[in-house]
């Protein structure tokens, strides 16, 4: 080679550590950026990501979580369907104690046997 030609310059770069595009461009020294994670809570009525230190919304003036509805409790999933609240803790209680018995005498029939 003739001592004229230039040579690059080397990069202090290890390849197996080094990110791929870092290796395709050669070895220049520089980071891809990060996009920013955007940090807070979505506002329900414009949709704006709102800072956690606000209470409301500064575009719209929206509180935390109005509107939101989340689910609701298990009486009114299934619903009433006509029983008082009192009949069906009964129901649930006789159930309860029903099951119980149950799972007692086959274990004490499983014991008997074995």
């Amino acid at each position: 080679m003739p001592a004229s030609a230039e040579q690059p310059a080397p990069v202090a770069v290890d390849p197996l550590t080094a990110p791929l595009a870092l290796l395709e461009e050669g070895g220049e020294d520089h980071q891809p950026t990060a996009p920013e994670k955007v940090t807070g809570w979505p506002c329900t009525g414009c949709g704006a990501v709102v800072s956690f230190d606000e209470s409301a919304c500064p575009a719209c003036g929206t509180g935390f979580l109005d509107g939101a509805s989340g689910e609701p409790d298990i009486a009114q999933r299934i619903g009433g369907r006509g029983i008082s609240t009192g009949m069906q803790v009964m129901i649930i209680a006789g159930g309860s104690i029903g099951l119980i018995a149950l799972i007692t005498t086959l274990l004490f029939i499983a014991g008997s046997i074995f």
